[in-house]
């Protein structure tokens, strides 16, 4: 009984101060640290139909004290589906978000489909989303 509650109290100290890396400057730290980024996650698939096109609005939640431009990118998007965004770098200066414009080619795989989106500060740790996006018959 008594190793059972060394055991967890060894848990209870050890869990709080190993936690999960973060970054000093830049995304995937801490949302609520100052000098830090962070995406909004898209809940929602986004439908598209073949030879379409569709938007999503990407946001970026700024610490207080982060203030680097931030540009995007979409990792892995499906054959024959481009991916835009409007702007593609999020100035420090400007309203924190961007249009994200897909659009399938007529040629485009049917289903559902998982688009990357990543952020990457001037200097620092980038951070990144998925986008689920479907892809059907027009």
């Amino acid at each position: 009984m008594k190793r059972l509650f060394l055991a967890s109290l060894a848990l209870v100290i050890l869990i709080p101060l190993t936690g999960c890396p973060k970054s000093p400057t830049g995304g995937g730290g801490d949302p609520g640290k100052a000098d830090s980024f962070t995406l909004d996650k898209v809940l929602l698939p986004t439908t598209v139909n073949q030879g379409g096109s569709d938007e999503v609005t990407i946001k970026l939640n700024r610490g207080k004290d982060f203030k680097q431009d931030v540009k995007l990118s979409a990792d892995k998007p499906p054959d024959n589906v481009k991916v835009e965004f409007m702007p593609a770098t999020i100035k420090a200066s400007e309203e924190p978000k961007s249009i994200m414009k897909i659009n399938a080619d007529k040629n485009a795989a049917l289903g559902e489909h998982t688009i990357v989106v990543k952020a990457t500060p001037e200097s620092g740790t980038s951070t990144s989303i998925d986008v689920k996006i479907k892809v059907e018959k027009p």
